[in-house]
Formats: C-alpha cells, sequence, structure tokens
C-alpha cells in the first residue's frame, strides 16, 4: 500500500495455514480498532508497513513504526491502538512454542529462557523484507514445501537477532541423512511433498535437516526441489506439451505457479522458452 493513501476504515484479517501443524496469521488495516489488553500462547512475529502503533507490554508503553519488527513473548499481556489518526497497518505471524523451541535447539547450545525474553522491536530492513515475502507468500498459490523452509528460516534469523550472546550450534555432519532426503526429493519432486515429510523420512526436524543439507549440498533444500522440478518441466515443454499439463506433472500448484518458479530461475517465461528453442532450432 502506497504511503500516501488514507485508509477509511478498520480491515482486519485472521486466519490459520495448514503447514507446520497450524500456523495463525494476521493481516490489518488500523484506524479506529483498539486491543484490549491481552495474552497469545503462541509468539506474536509482526511486521509494521504503514503508521505507527502504540502498545503497552511488560510495564512499558511503545510505539511500533512503519519498517519495525516486533517480537512479542507467549503470555505477555499487551494492548495495541494507533498510535496517530491516520491509523496504522500490520502482518503478523503467530508461531507455536513448540515450533520456536525446536528452532532454538537446533541453532544454539543451551536452552534460551524464553519466559524472561523481553518485548522486542528491531529495525531491521533486510529482516523486515524477508518477514513480509514469507507472510505475503501465505496468500499466493504455492507448495507446503517452501513456505514451511522460508518461515523457519525467517524465525531463525529473528531468533539470532534477539539472542546475539547464545552460541551457534554447527549443524554437523549429516551427510547420510541428506544423500537420503536428496534421493527422497528426486523421488517425489511431482508429489505435493513438504518439508516435514522429507525430515520424518531422515528422522531429523525440520529446522536441522534444512542446515545440515545447505552445509552439505550449498543450496537451500527447497530451492533444490524447485531446480529439480523445473529440469523435468524443461524436458516436457519441449516435448510439446501445454504448460498447464507440465505444471501439474511435476509437482507445481498450478501454470502460474510454474510460470512464477520459471521465469525466477531463467528470467524468461515457459512459453518464451520454447518459443526461443524452436527459433534456434530452425537457424
Amino acid at each position: 500500500m502506497s504511503t500516501n493513501q488514507t485508509v477509511k476504515k478498520d480491515d482486519i484479517k485472521y486466519w490459520q495455514v495448514p503447514v507446520l501443524g497450524g500456523i495463525d496469521l494476521l493481516s490489518a488495516e488500523c484506524i479506529k480498532h483498539r486491543f484490549s489488553r491481552h495474552a497469545h500462547e503462541e509468539f506474536v512475529l509482526a511486521v509494521f508497513e504503514r503508521g505507527a502503533e502504540q502498545f503497552e507490554a511488560q510495564d512499558a508503553t511503545l510505539t511500533a513504526k512503519a519498517g519495525s519488527v516486533l517480537i512479542i513473548p507467549p503470555g505477555v499481556a499487551h494492548t495495541g491502538q494507533a498510535a496517530s489518526n491516520d491509523g496504522w497497518s500490520y502482518r503478523a505471524i503467530y508461531p507455536r512454542s513448540d515450533l520456536v523451541h525446536q528452532i532454538s535447539a537446533d541453532l544454539f547450545h543451551g536452552k534460551p529462557a524464553f519466559d524472561r525474553m523481553p518485548v522486542g522491536l528491531l529495525s531491521d530492513t533486510g529482516l523486515y523484507n524477508r518477514f513480509l515475502e514469507t507472510h505475503k507468500s501465505f496468500s499466493e498459490s504455492g507448495n507446503d514445501f517452501d513456505k514451511e523452509v522460508e518461515l523457519i528460516r525467517v524465525l531463525g534469523e529473528l531468533l539470532t537477532c534477539m539472542l546475539p550472546t547464545k552460541d551457534i550450534r554447527n549443524p554437523g555432519h549429516e551427510n547420510r541423512a541428506v544423500e537420503i532426503a536428496r534421493e527422497f526429493i528426486d523421488a517425489h519432486y511431482f508429489e505435493p511433498i513438504s518439508g516435514s515429510e522429507v525430515a520424518a523420512s531422515v528422522e531429523l526436524s525440520l529446522p536441522h535437516l534444512m542446515r545440515s543439507f545447505y552445509a552439505q549440498m550449498g543450496v537451500p533444500i527447497n530451492v533444490y526441489l524447485t531446480s529439480v522440478r523445473l529440469s523435468h518441466a524443461r524436458k516436457l515443454l519441449l516435448k510439446g506439451k501445454p504448460a498447464a499439463e507440465v505444471a501439474l506433472e511435476v509437482g507445481f500448484v498450478d501454470q502460474s505457479h510454474l510460470i512464477r518458479r520459471f521465469k525466477d530461475a531463467f528470467g524468461v517465461t515457459p512459453g518464451q522458452y520454447v518459443r526461443f528453442s524452436k527459433t534456434q532450432t530452425r537457424q
């Protein structure tokens, strides 16, 4: 939304997506709405796109401005209201404590004292943009694999920012597990597999498999899956199969999902790839 637009009324959307056991999300444009004092059993992670929100938490009054990232630990009571007549807009993700603890256990030596974690208000453009992209992805077509991996990656980055003194754990050498995971992807790329399924196949947590896979293969595990799908897609496209059929045959959600990933990787659409290939063949 452009910063010079005026929001006329409150527009709040709150829903759950069926990834990683169920994750709640919120997208809100607020002018007059006031959130009464309440607490969540999950972590609250939010980014602010416009305006500013004033809230009370842990005996302090804070203001979250556009471009900031907010972290509220579970059980911390807080309020929320517009800091000015212009209101504010923000997006939030509510990851369960067990998921955050799992990510933390893989990342750090020792157990962080989450019960004593303060409310965090960060100004980090890179983190803000990655969180925003991850949140938006849940409203777009795409497979759960990408969404799981990107959410875990962002949560890990947030934890690293919030707990900078913790020692980062080396992902270790899971050579055989990574090889089995790669073979699993190669054999099931055309199915709607999730990151959790791949991790279960090697009896590792998804956060640990993600870091081990990257350390050994040099590529994120979800990017590897996309690359395998695109490799098979190119072969089928050159055989004359329609893009809509190819998309489903290699594991993409639909044709638009294939087009988006194809152009991200190669800079052209599947249709352009086929046309250019035919042109070069005739020469």
